[in-house]
């Protein structure tokens, strides 16, 4: 890549009134915003130092990942260098890497490849291809697990020298709190994507598509770790904002619509997210799928809405009907599309498994009841001398005769916690 300009790293200034006006409907940017205390030594957060090191470690992990598909005299080549070696000759063999949903030998990229096709890009166009660092170039599906963040760590690299004014910094950064974000690295994702929303409200104020794209994915990452309420107000403020700046049926209005009927359910106004979601299928079926991250917007509206309907305690069994047959279907076109292995098939499949099994329980009171009775039963034979092992994939656990009953009882419930994390069942059942 050509050279970059020198970095410039101070604080982003607050927008003006006039600048300001336009989003002064919205929430104010929380105090973990500021960008004064993301300064650390060197002028650089911390989650930003390192980046040579961080992304060669990332590279490494992901090439390792998919070392049993690249294998073989016959292997894939690069997508871009149309070679298994890499660009650069001068150095060890580059390895391959793939994270998408392609099939048999197509694609497969070089990092470094990917980073100089993105580099050419910047020059041809003058701007980064973001879509380039986000979604494979075969087919149009976004990265996932280790490759996601080898991308991501690789664009950080690459637009780090640039000022923090810079659009294509904000584009890197965003990029790589979505990485964490999306492989369950929430806490570690938090302040990066606030890091980027207050570069957005600082330099890119007057740009409503940066400044929503921000506020949604801070919103998001917000609600994964907890925090539902704030980001359900946040999200109910920016469809509106997206409602009248964008449109119903724009993708990126749609795409705030399900995390807000997703933030509805987490905080169970279930009857408030299935009409909600409801009325946002038919948009979403209809959407013209241009941008990537569109193409699987009405499977996820579909998914949402199972989940409003068989978590609801006060489902009629027409409902949890309903959410038993959404949900298959859900994973049927998933299998298809993604493949069985897909972080996104396995996801839907865990919720079609619970919708069964809610609706097999007579609904989600008697669920929620069923994995506190096991415990009982488990602790009355363990109790009685009558059960020594409790086998479990991950982990497996030995029961001396010799152990207190209590300390059973306390081994068994942190086992199933463990096992059955889901806060909306571990919530209810602890109460």
């Amino acid at each position: 890549m050509s050279s970059a300009p020198a970095p410039d790293d101070s604080p982003a200034p607050a927008p003006d009134d006039a600048s300001a006006s336009d989003d002064s409907h919205l929430l104010p940017i929380p105090r973990q915003t500021d960008p004064l205390l993301f300064w650390g030594a060197g002028g650089q957060p911390a989650w930003a130092q390192d980046a040579d090191e961080r992304a060669e470690a990332a590279a490494s992990a992901a090439v390792a990942s998919c070392a049993s598909l690249t294998a073989g005299v016959r292997g894939p080549v690069c997508l871009f260098c149309r070679t298994r070696r890499g660009p650069d000759f001068w150095r060890q063999d580059e390895g391959l890497m793939r994270g998408c949903v392609c099939r048999g030998g197509d694609g497969f990229f070089h990092l470094t490849c990917l980073a100089n096709e993105a580099a050419r890009a910047v020059e041809d166009e003058e701007e980064p291809d973001d879509m380039l660092w986000n979604c494979c170039d075969v087919c149009d599906q976004a990265y996932h697990g280790v490759v996601q963040e080898a991308v991501a760590r690789e664009c950080w690299r690459s637009y780090v020298p640039l000022p923090r004014s810079h659009v294509w910094k904000f584009w890197a950064t965003l990029t790589l709190g979505n990485a964490f974000n999306e492989n369950d690295r929430q806490e570690e994702a938090l302040p990066i994507l606030e890091y980027a929303l207050a570069t957005a409200m600082g330099f890119f104020s007057d740009d409503h598509d940066q400044v929503m794209d921000a506020r949604t994915t801070v919103a998001n990452c917000l609600l994964d770790v907890g925090r539902h309420v704030e980001a359900l107000q946040m999200l109910r403020d920016d469809y509106a904002t997206d409602v009248r700046e964008r449109g119903a049926a724009d993708g990126a209005t749609l795409r705030t619509a399900l995390s807000l009927g997703i933030a509805m359910s987490t905080n169970k106004l279930f009857a408030e997210a299935r009409t909600f979601l409801r009325a946002q299928h038919p948009l979403a079926v209809g959407l013209d799928q241009e941008w990537a991250q569109d193409k699987n917007i009405e499977l996820d509206v579909r998914e949402a809405l199972g989940e409003a309907l068989y978590r609801d305690a006060d489902a009629t069994p027409a409902d949890l009907s309903e959410a038993e047959t959404l949900l298959k279907g859900v994973v049927e076109t998933s299998r298809k599309h993604y493949g069985r292995g897909h972080p996104s098939t396995r996801y839907h499949e865990a919720a079609y498994r619970e919708a069964t099994a809610v609706r097999a329980a007579g609904g989600a009171r008697r669920y929620k009841r069923a994995p506190h009775m096991a415990l009982l039963r488990l602790r009355s034979l363990v109790g009685r001398g009558r059960a020594r092992v409790v086998e479990a994939p991950t982990p497996s656990l030995l029961f001396a005769r010799s152990f207190p009953n209590e300390l059973v009882w306390r081994i068994l419930e942190f086992w199933e916690e463990t096992e059955r994390s889901d806060s909306w069942v571990r919530g209810e059942r602890l109460k």
